[in-house]
């Protein structure tokens, strides 16, 4: 074997045995909800211990929605978000709140995703069967 070799291997023991790597199951992002005529919400769990991530996309045929996303009360990013493009939030603490709004001509539709992602003792959020609590609220007015 050679020398990059028996280091590629090592290298791969030695992550495989490190705490907190297996922890992270889930490092794709999973569906949250899918709103009407908006987008996808997505999660999945940060790289820091009780930290997550939120995402969302719009639909392809949909329109331009402006985002921003919420963690303790305070505006912590704000976009624009683009038919078929994609908005990886970064890692937040454990309650944030995602609101989209979306102006077209047939009127104004708005969305609140809510996400809670308490301490659980079995499974952490880091499963795809354990999402966290969450309420939507979508609206439209014209």
């Amino acid at each position: 074997m050679t020398r990059i070799g028996v280091v590629a291997v090592v290298a791969t023991l030695l992550v495989g045995a490190m705490p907190g790597v297996a922890a992270q199951p889930m490092q794709e992002a999973n569906l949250l909800v899918s709103l009407p005529s908006l987008g996808t919400v997505t999660w999945r769990c940060g790289i820091a211990p009780g930290s997550y991530n939120l995402g969302f996309r719009v639909f392809e045929r949909g329109a331009s929605t402006e985002a921003r996303l919420v963690v303790g009360g305070l505006v912590v990013l704000s976009r624009t978000v683009h038919p078929g493009h994609a908005w990886r939030l970064p890692a937040a603490g454990r309650e944030q709140r995602l609101e989209l709004s979306q102006f077209t001509g047939a009127g104004t539709l708005k969305a609140t995703v809510s996400a809670r992602f308490e301490r659980r003792p079995v499974a952490s959020h880091c499963y795809r069967y354990s999402p966290p609590n969450l309420v939507v609220r979508v609206a439209a007015r014209r």
